[in-house]
């Protein structure tokens, strides 16, 4: 008779953790459907660069690998002035664009704002809107050309 007693008490327990189960098992398979979901949908931190279109592909991805060359002069020991950039892709060997611009007397560190502005820029008119952000990204290294020694 104790057997008997033991197995409708196993039983008893087996159905209590099948309802149990239930709602549990449904709300892990929810999660494992929506994980990957959450992994591939892009973010808005994704923008490389200041140009548009820079958040087109991932920066290490060689699709989006481009040589950008920023030409300086100086001003001073300290300063220098960003006169034109050009961007190639080494990967096609061809050149992509060429700008002439004036970026205004600055730390050499301002220089660094025009080559991330730049760098996802693939034709001269995605260079050209760059520059704006090149220009508000390299503000706060601006100088006076009587601040440069």
């Amino acid at each position: 008779m104790s057997f008997v007693m033991s197995k409708e008490w196993l039983e008893r327990q087996l159905r209590a953790s099948r309802r149990c189960a239930g709602p549990g098992l449904l709300a892990l398979a929810a999660a494992v459907a929506v994980v990957p979901l959450l992994l591939t949908a892009p973010a808005s931190a994704d923008r490389f660069g200041g140009a548009p279109g820079g958040d087109r592909f991932q920066i290490e991805d060689p699709r989006n690998r481009v040589t950008v060359s920023v030409r300086t002069v100086p001003v001073g020991a300290f300063c220098v002035r960003a006169v034109e950039a050009v961007g190639y892709d080494p990967r096609l060997n061809q050149r992509l664009y060429h700008v002439r611009f004036n970026s205004g007397v600055m730390a050499s560190l301002g220089v660094t704002a025009y080559e991330n502005a730049l760098s996802s820029a693939r034709t001269e008119r995605d260079a050209v809107q760059g520059l704006e952000y090149a220009q508000r990204d390299a503000a706060p290294f601006r100088r006076n050309p009587g601040d440069c020694i």
